[in-house]
């Protein structure tokens, strides 16, 4: 088991022995950083971290992966790296200190993953005609938050607390979005490609951009009804916590200019528009 610190150098590749000070290739158990000042670039393919975590404690840090790059990361305070995915690549990232990336697939690639965030961190996925394949429980800390500008696929969750959550492309049927605090915010950008469970708790709020002409709605059994007239216009899975206290009104649905917003816990959050949508009776 040794401490392996990234040199880089020659075609950066992570599996050549002589970009390692100490020189050699990782082996199991090695713990593997890159913390020399200055920016960086790794080139990651197949299993060329053999399995271990690699701490990123260097701003300016570039990872490449491909070839069905395995790759565990930790991102040290002040490490803001860009990770670029070509091909399909099975890459997580492990809960650091505070820091943010930015994940960057090309056409036709996949991220098969997930992420955990503790603190004040940022997470931004690029991709278009790409996919995120999220089959684990990823999640933001407080005061941290995320943007999704690939479609995300598989059967996992992501999870936030007081932070902006912001949806681009497709989400599957197979994912579960939850959020809640002071200043959690959902919006998704694509209503119609959207079709995961959102579970609003406390304080939350979630727009559906672009939705318009929305003048009543029914929640019941974890099924939102936008209605125009008799009309059903819109159908989303939506679970909403109970509020903090019975004094509060649970839920809020109201058509706005951008699309309909739906805020939880209305009587005690400070500063909404007015005019709430009425209970479609019928």
């Amino acid at each position: 088991m040794t401490t392996r610190t990234w040199l880089g150098g020659g075609d950066n590749s992570a599996s050549n022995p002589n970009d390692w000070s100490p020189a050699g290739a990782p082996e199991p158990g090695d713990t593997l950083q890159i913390s020399n000042p200055g920016p960086a670039t790794m080139n990651v393919q197949d299993n060329a971290l053999a399995g271990d975590p690699l701490l990123i404690a260097a701003d300016g840090t570039t990872v490449n992966l491909s070839d069905n790059a395995v790759a565990h990361v930790v991102l040290g305070q002040g490490a803001s790296p860009t990770i670029n995915i070509a091909g399909v690549a099975h890459f997580a990232i492990l809960p650091g200190e505070e820091s943010g990336a930015t994940v960057n697939l090309a056409a036709n690639s996949a991220w098969i993953g997930g992420f955990s965030f503790t603190y004040s961190e940022s997470l931004t996925v690029n991709g278009p005609r790409a996919v995120f394949i999220n089959d684990e429980a990823s999640s933001f800390g407080s005061h941290s938050g995320g943007g999704f500008n690939t479609a995300i696929a598989g059967t996992g969750s992501i999870s936030g607390y007081g932070n902006p959550l912001e949806f681009g492309g497709f989400v599957s049927r197979g994912q579960t979005i939850t959020e809640a605090g002071p200043g959690a915010i959902i919006t998704v950008d694509h209503p119609s490609e959207y079709h995961a469970l959102t579970d609003l708790l406390s304080f939350t709020e979630l727009d559906l951009v672009g939705l318009a002409n929305a003048d009543s709605y029914t929640l019941k059994n974890d099924l939102l009804r936008l209605y125009s007239g008799n009309h059903v216009i819109y159908t989303a899975r939506l679970e909403v916590s109970p509020p903090v206290s019975p004094e509060y009104q649970q839920l809020a649905v109201m058509q706005t200019a951008t699309g309909v917003d739906i805020y939880t816990d209305v009587g005690i959050v400070p500063g909404l528009p007015s005019g709430g949508l009425p209970v479609h009776q019928g």
